[in-house]
């Protein structure tokens, strides 16, 4: 069975994705530096832990920040430690979420409503295992605006766009 590994070394939320960082803790987002191994504001499975300032994850396990609103952006620096793949869950409501999954070879959007998954776009990857690399999210409404560092970059628009508020690293 393939493991997951999620190592981020920073996040940034933010309501806004043309603002400065500094800016975006005042408008309702948040920055997260994982220095605290206590990871207030989180709920976690026993194998999510930090460390060092990094959040490590490991095979099933996950972090999840109820109340975190993605609704203008996220920057992510990651790395895989393990074979496997990574997703980034977020405005998560009974209604559905969206998931970016991440692997090796490829990284796709995928919208979850109601149990049914529709990949919203994909691309394929050329994702490191043991290399850093950025992921950023620009969210604007039904637009959804994926680069991630080295080479792949997503774009789609949701005809009946999510709402509802939740952050899950997986």
């Amino acid at each position: 069975r393939p493991t997951r590994a999620l190592v981020p070394i920073a996040i940034v939320l933010a309501t806004s994705a043309a603002l400065a960082v500094g800016s975006r803790a005042q408008e309702g987002g948040f920055t997260e530096t994982f220095d605290d191994p206590t990871l207030p504001g989180w709920e976690r499975t026993p194998n999510a832990i930090v460390a060092d300032g990094v959040l490590r994850i490991q095979g099933e396990g996950y972090a999840i920040r109820p109340e975190a609103q993605v609704s203008g952006g996220l920057i992510l620096r990651l790395r895989f430690e393990g074979d496997g793949f990574l997703e980034v869950r977020y405005r998560i409501s009974e209604a559905g979420m969206y998931i970016l999954r991440l692997s090796p070879g490829e990284v796709a959007l995928v919208r979850d409503a109601g149990g049914r998954q529709v990949t919203l776009a994909s691309a394929p990857s050329n994702l490191v295992v043991g290399e850093w690399w950025l992921l950023e999210m620009s969210l604007a409404g039904a637009e959804q605006h994926v680069f991630v560092v080295p080479g792949v970059e997503l774009h789609t628009a949701d005809d009946e766009p999510l709402s509802g508020a939740g952050l899950m690293l997986h």
